[in-house]
């Protein structure tokens, strides 16, 4: 890593977009007002960045051997993808508040299984961090190598993550092999908030039940998921949502498109097959009566205005 005088840290983040005003005389860094592009015209995001006290700026490089490194939780970083694509997971290991935005990371080819692959993961922060603007793609190869991965996976109890104007796309993945998730929080989260993702798979979506550690919230507006067709005979998959019985689920504009010749109620889970929380589906509209921790629903199709997050807005060069 990398030490900056404030100063610098200032001006670096200014250049980068990051930030809307500062307060110099507290050493405050304030990221208010964020708004993104979409559709062509400037939308309001949720969730603004979090406030950063003195940050540090950490450049990494194009390949995985660049990385963060281990962050101490009782500063503030701001990470800064290179002006290229990255190939290769970018970990984000400890920090208090933590801010990335825009740049652009590519699975790498992979052959066989492996668990941990994953564009970013996030891990033993204790504040927010802040993903926003980044464009993430997978890729198939041939019927042997593929960019396997998760888009995003989470192994962080005790923060708040952020995913907003990001455009997760094409991840390859089967059952024999790599999961692919486009957001997977299996090592637990506090809260997880989503708003304008695009994203797309082969395999899987959202994987959000509660799993290895406790998961406080799910948030998830304004985001489209795709499935895509199964990857060869028996690779599985096509689930775009998959809760559980835990946590808390609060969704609105939230999009999925079911591979060819699969309905929404058998692309979500609980699906309409569940002995004891059957999703129903009205009018291409689904909804978990059963379910006292679901709040919202999920509709059937793209959403009228298209992608939330097009082709084009996430990525290098983003910009709000």
């Amino acid at each position: 890593m990398t030490g900056i005088t404030r100063r610098q840290a200032l001006g670096v983040l200014r250049a980068a977009g990051t930030l809307a005003g500062a307060t110099a005389m507290t050493g405050l860094v304030s990221a208010s007002g964020v708004a993104s592009v979409s559709g062509g015209a400037r939308t309001e995001l949720t969730w603004k960045p979090p406030p950063l006290v003195d940050p540090e700026v950490i450049e990494v490089g194009t390949t995985a051997d660049s990385q963060p490194g281990e962050l101490d939780v009782t500063r503030d970083f701001v990470i800064k993808l290179p002006p290229t694509v990255r190939t290769g997971k970018l970990v984000i290991h400890g920090g208090r508040n933590v801010v990335l935005v825009g740049g652009h990371i590519r699975l790498p080819p992979v052959s066989g299984r492996d668990t941990s692959a994953s564009a970013i993961l996030v891990t033993r922060n204790v504040g927010v961090v802040h993903i926003e603007g980044v464009l993430i793609e997978g890729g198939l190869i041939d019927t042997t190598v593929s960019g396997q991965g998760d888009g995003i996976a989470i192994q962080s109890r005790a923060s708040i993550v952020q995913v907003q104007n990001c455009r997760i796309v094409d991840l390859v993945g089967s059952g024999p092999d790599t999961h692919s998730d486009v957001i997977q929080p299996w090592g637990g989260v506090k809260q997880l908030r989503i708003d304008r993702l695009t994203g797309s798979s082969n395999y899987q979506g959202f994987f959000v039940p509660q799993d290895l550690a406790p998961i406080g919230h799910i948030k998830i507006k304004r985001t489209n998921l795709i499935a895509g067709p199964e990857w060869f005979a028996g690779a599985g998959g096509g689930y775009m949502l998959w809760m559980g019985r835990d946590p808390k689920y609060t969704m609105s504009d939230f999009y999925i498109q079911p591979r060819s010749g699969r309905l929404l109620g058998n692309s979500v889970w609980p699906d309409h097959n569940h002995a004891e929380l059957p999703v129903s589906v009205v009018d291409g509209v689904a909804t978990w009566p059963a379910m006292t921790n679901v709040k919202g629903s999920v509709r059937l199709g793209p959403p009228p205005g298209g992608d939330f997050c097009p082709a084009g807005v996430a990525g290098v060069g983003y910009a709000r």
